[in-house]
């Protein structure tokens, strides 16, 4: 799975790949070379950078985002490095199967999210806009 994901353009093969490898137990392998594909100028077409980007959030948060958004070079730069800088920090968490919960502003590191957003149940969004 991971070598798919590696390499892999179309999203909805991206997408299962993820699924599959994430479902097979592989979370820090997976989120590592996720990490790398934020880069990945073939991933540029379509939303495919912000595809990548919701699979590594789906690693860590209880829930997936409910608002996605197309992210220039510079962002999936910033994003990657701040990825690598926690995966170092917590990596043998996450592949324990640590997640952090919506709202926890103290959990997850601001910068990780980028523009990724969730909707509440009092109609607010987190993180607030």
């Amino acid at each position: 799975m991971l070598a798919i994901i590696k390499t892999e353009k179309n999203v909805w093969l991206f997408r299962s790949a993820c699924d599959a490898a994430r479902q097979l137990g592989a979370k820090l392998a997976l989120a590592e070379v996720l990490v790398e594909r934020l880069s990945d100028e073939k991933m540029a077409d379509e939303k495919a950078p912000s595809n990548v980007h919701w699979a590594l959030l789906g690693l860590v948060m209880d829930e997936p985002p409910s608002g996605i958004g197309s992210l220039t070079r510079q962002e999936r730069l910033d994003l990657q490095n701040a990825w690598r800088e926690f995966l170092t920090a917590h990596g043998k968490e996450i592949d324990a199967g640590k997640t952090y919960k919506i709202g926890d502003d103290e959990g997850l590191p601001r910068a990780l999210l980028g523009n990724m957003f969730w909707s509440l149940p009092d109609g607010q969004t987190w993180p607030k806009k």
